[in-house]
């Protein structure tokens, strides 16, 4: 029964962590979109 549990939280954490490297990388793609617009701006 346990292990089960610990085996769910091991997956949501999971889960959460690739969303959050998800979130992390569109970010970074829209800093260096916003960037590159500036530059051609210039």
């Amino acid at each position: 029964m346990t292990s089960a549990i610990a085996f769910q939280y091991w997956g949501m954490q999971k889960v959460n962590n690739s969303k959050l490297k998800i979130f992390q990388t569109k970010r970074s793609a829209l800093r260096g979109l916003r960037a590159l617009w500036q530059l051609r701006g210039i």
